[in-house]
């Protein structure tokens, strides 16, 4: 019954750190024919509970892309473009520029990614790959501690202690 509790408690957890309305989310992506990665990060609050985050409910907003040569362009909450922004964890949508580049990235659950780096006058690079969530530490502690607890009250329920 203890272990049930106890599993029942790492769920909620887990549930309630995933599905919060308001998100603090870093984001990889591979895959391109030159240059790269592209890391992007964002916060925001999902006010209207869509589970998304839309420009309007961006705090934060950054993205770096590396080109061949090393040098990084870099895009921040104002270089995206009006309604140049959607994230959820099953779609995306992305549209940046600076005063030299431009970012273009979109994608869904069922049709696959693009994304695409251009400069005034051509595109620089592009890749299909999807963008990936990279797992913030404490959520990974989260998941070890709660991990280690269930060994300990399985392994107390096995061998008692006494």
């Amino acid at each position: 019954m203890k272990i049930a509790r106890l599993a029942l408690m790492l769920i909620g957890t887990l549930f309630a750190a995933s599905n919060g309305t308001a998100a603090s989310i870093e984001l990889y992506q591979g895959g391109w024919d030159v240059g790269g990665p592209l890391t992007i990060t964002f916060s925001g609050v999902d006010s209207n509970s869509d589970s998304g985050i839309d420009l309007t409910e961006l705090t934060q907003f950054s993205a770096v892309f590396k080109l061949p040569s090393g040098d990084a362009i870099e895009f921040d909450l104002t270089n995206l473009e009006n309604d140049g922004f959607f994230y959820s964890p099953d779609s995306f949508f992305m549209r940046a520029a600076s005063a030299s580049y431009s970012l273009y990235d979109l994608g869904d659950a069922t049709t696959g990614s693009f994304g695409a780096i251009s400069d005034i006058s051509s595109v620089v690079a592009i890749t299909v790959d999807p963008l990936q969530p990279v797992p913030e530490p404490a959520t990974g502690g989260l998941l070890v501690t709660g991990f280690a607890g269930l060994m300990v009250a399985v392994k107390r329920r096995i061998h008692p202690i006494g």
